[in-house]
């Protein structure tokens, strides 16, 4: 009688155990999701940096340059995204292309497609009337 005690409690204890582990899971997924929710909820056109981030922060000054050498294998896209917090609208670019302007207090983004083999990508914002410029800005590598 007490051989079978001993392997049933085992066996109740790993039983409680596992829906632990399952529930800490989902808590983790639920903050990703209300986090994505919040994003594409917003009616602007903000990334929602689910994959590599690249870098990110704040610039004040003339012109923003940035170079960075990506894969392919960490995604096929790399986006860049800007909010404008300065008085005049500034242009962002990746390699000199796909530009966008993006006005004074509002925010945007331009993407392009990651090469197989690995290149250097130039990301540059700027204000074509000649003004400083002040952003916030995140570069995200994602598939």
């Amino acid at each position: 009688m007490k051989k079978s005690i001993v392997p049933t409690i085992v066996l109740g204890c790993v039983l409680l155990t596992v829906p632990s582990f399952a529930k800490n899971s989902d808590t983790v997924n639920n903050q990703y999701r209300e986090q994505i929710i919040e994003y594409t909820d917003k009616e602007d056109k903000e990334i929602i940096p689910y994959s590599m981030v690249i870098t990110t922060g704040s610039y004040r000054g003339i012109e923003y340059e940035k170079y960075c050498q990506l894969t392919k294998g960490n995604g096929s896209k790399v986006n860049f995204w800007i909010r404008n917090d300065g008085r005049y609208p500034v242009v962002i670019k990746i390699n000199g292309g796909n530009a966008v302007t993006v006005k004074a207090g509002g925010q945007g983004y331009t993407s392009t497609s990651v090469g197989r083999f690995s290149k250097d990508y130039k990301f540059t914002a700027s204000c074509p009337q000649g003004g400083d410029i002040n952003i916030d800005y995140r570069i995200v590598q994602r598939d």
